[in-house]
């Protein structure tokens, strides 16, 4: 027994002994903790930039992310790239905003004002010369700060005020690198000749300088505030951590790399963008390592070590660098489904041309390649195309529930009624008319007759008689025969968008009148698919080119907006208000927007918010349930605006 105890001793020993010696063996800069794979999209000069070096990076409260290059000034929304010409060949180091008009653009060349409503853009005269302005900084009251190589200037009563640290403008202190707010009135800035603290009501000021290392240069490249402590990027001898109630400074030993040219806080950590060593992730509580961001060989990964700026806004970080251009993150989110039935029916891949979603469930889908008919509760699918069924087309138009039936319009194959209680297809009537040519869908008049738009005019169609009317080039005073959108607003009036113009009819004279427009809006009406109203009764009309018209319920305000104001592509396939929200949802032929006017506010959603494929046809319906329906070309795209926005509404961008 005594040797049996006395082995099995000595086995626990032997095991404690190669746990320590496993442990000992470790690393010790393994991370404390993991992020999750990162998956980076890089842009390029090939995709638009300006310029493949990033200075700064800025989000605005629209939603648009802006670029300053080293020859440029880019926007970029998600999925395109814009350059803003006016800017070639100026190197940009800083952007702000003050309002939801005016950019402020610190340049090489000094400061440039930009009105994003004209893209009108003005130098502002700093001083007697053309400073160059390194940082643009914005105080939580709207007060605008700009660090130039001469000096701070303050904007305020339209009129800037020069603030020198010293009486030489021309010394280090006064090249000025970056700014950030801290409390009581106090901003702290740093520049090529140290720390400043700057109280803007007193205008006292102190410079701090780092005197532990002799041979220590204190020019501080940037900084970031969190809590009660600033971090200060060096050019040279990597990251300080400057104690703001003992004053004093600490070196950072586990950011070795000598260039820091971009910090930014996140929650308790310290995002560090280096100058070749990638971006390195440090604990603010403990000065750790907890993580590193570097380029590698795989094709997700950041496109460059070379870190000149930062930007991380919730599941979403973007990445400057020098010569490898702009590397971030796409939200990745399911806000976004296709609709499915499992085991029996997949829209996935089908270019969704028209659709109806019943209130008891059913669904019928219109594509390219026929009709589908779905009743889950019967879990039975049917698929009409012109060889199984009476269908002349398989390329259906338009899908609308009519009495207990359903409106089938197709392109070039005729008008017909799905039978919901059979599931049969006949044609609406055995008029030769409806048995041929292109039908866009409906609209119901004040007297609740249909109007429908087809190839060949537009019906006014008696559906408790059968009897109807058509209206055309060679019977009345519409002058354009193909109707591709139809709305009958609040007001009683019944608008056609055309393959030429949009047209009101007239109802106390009988007339179509195509002049309702003023001159100037008159070219951006000229193929509308779509005409909305909403709830301020303001009328929307999308052209398939040209962008949207917006107009006032009176009809004396037009907007025209276009890729240049918001959207992601000037083909604009409909607009609908969100049943939660209230903000709009334009689907494009560019991806998914959505925007909150009066909040200033939009959100592009593309592929990695669960959209299918970039393009959207006419379609969209919101069911009972507060579902939002799409047709999608690669599918039957749903949103449930009441679990979605729990997600969507608190990721703002100071939500673009």
């Amino acid at each position: 027994m005594k040797n049996a105890f006395y082995m099995e001793g000595n086995l626990w020993l032997y095991r404690l002994y190669l746990w320590v010696a496993i442990l000992l063996w470790l690393p010790v800069s393994l991370p404390a903790v993991d992020l999750p794979n990162l998956t980076f999209r890089t842009i390029t000069i090939s995709d638009g930039l300006s310029n493949n070096i990033i200075n700064t990076i800025y989000k605005d409260k629209r939603g648009f992310t802006w670029l300053g290059t080293q020859t440029g000034l880019d926007r970029f929304d998600g999925i395109n790239v814009k350059s803003f010409l006016q800017f070639s060949g100026r190197t940009i180091f800083s952007i702000a905003e003050t309002d939801s008009v005016y950019l402020w653009v610190g340049t090489d060349k000094g400061l440039w004002r930009l009105d994003r409503k004209t893209d009108q853009v003005k130098l502002v005269t700093l001083d007697t010369k053309s400073l160059e302005v390194r940082s643009v900084f914005v105080s939580q009251t709207g007060r605008l700060l700009v660090g130039t190589t001469h000096g701070l200037f303050i904007y305020q009563e339209n009129t800037f005020r020069k603030v020198l640290f010293g009486s030489n403008a021309l010394s280090s202190t006064n090249f000025l690198t970056g700014i950030v707010e801290g409390h009581k009135d106090t901003f702290w800035l740093t520049s090529q000749g140290g720390l400043i603290e700057y109280n803007i009501v007193t205008g006292q000021s102190e410079v701090y300088t780092y005197q532990g290392d002799e041979r220590f240069v204190n020019y501080f490249s940037c900084l970031t505030l969190l809590k009660e402590k600033l971090y200060l990027g060096t050019a040279g001898n990597g990251m300080l951590v400057f104690d703001i109630g003992k004053t004093a400074f600490s070196i950072c030993p586990e950011v070795e790399n000598g260039y820091i040219k971009s910090i930014i806080a996140v929650n308790d950590e310290i995002w560090v963008g280096t100058n070749g060593s990638g971006i390195r992730i440090i604990s603010a509580s403990t000065g750790k390592e907890l993580s590193a961001i570097e380029h590698t060989s795989n094709a997700d990964a950041i496109c460059s070590n070379a870190v000149y700026s930062l930007l991380k806004e919730d599941d979403m970080l973007f990445v400057g660098t020098y010569m490898g251009g702009l590397s971030y993150t796409p939200a990745h989110g399911s806000f976004f489904s296709v609709y499915s039935y499992p085991e029996l029916f997949n829209s996935y891949n089908m270019n969704v041309r028209a659709f109806w979603v019943d209130a008891d469930g059913k669904k019928v889908i219109g594509t390219r390649d026929g009709l589908y008919y779905i009743s889950e509760m019967e879990r039975r699918i049917r698929h009409y195309t012109h060889r199984n069924s009476i269908l002349r087309s398989d390329i259906i138009l338009s899908v609308k529930p009519f009495n207990r039936d359903f409106l089938i319009g197709t392109y070039g194959g005729g008008l017909y009624l799905l039978h919901r209680n059979t599931g049969e297809l006949s044609f609406l009537q055995s008029d030769q008319c409806f048995m041929q040519g292109s039908f866009n869908g409906y609209e119901r008049d004040v007297n609740n007759k249909l109007w429908i738009g087809s190839s060949k005019g537009v019906y006014v169609y008696d559906h408790l008689t059968g009897e109807y009317e058509v209206y055309n080039s060679r019977n009345s005073s519409l002058s354009v025969n193909s109707v591709f959108s139809l709305k009958a607003d609040s007001k009683g009036r019944m608008w056609l968008g055309t393959g030429g113009a949009v047209f009101m009819y007239d109802r106390v004279d009988g007339v179509f009148k195509s002049d309702v427009f003023p001159e100037h809006v008159l070219p951006y009406t000229k193929s509308v698919r779509f005409i909305y109203e909403d709830k301020k009764k303001n009328l929307w009309f999308c052209d398939d080119k040209e962008g949207v018209v917006k107009v006032d319920e009176s009809f004396t305000t037009f907007e025209h907006i276009t890729i240049d104001d918001f959207l992601p592509n000037n083909s604009v396939m409909s607009i609908v208000e969100d049943p939660k929200n209230g903000g709009l949802w334009f689907a494009t032929q560019r991806g998914l927007l959505y925007i909150k006017e009066e909040e200033n506010y939009h959100k592009i959603f593309s592929l990695y918010d669960g959209i299918p494929g970039y393009i959207f046809n006419s379609p969209v319906q919101i069911t009972d349930d507060n579902t939002v329906w799409w047709g999608n070309e690669r599918g039957l795209v749903c949103y449930d605006a009441v679990k979605s926005w729990s997600e969507i509404g608190t990721k703002r961008s100071s939500l673009p």
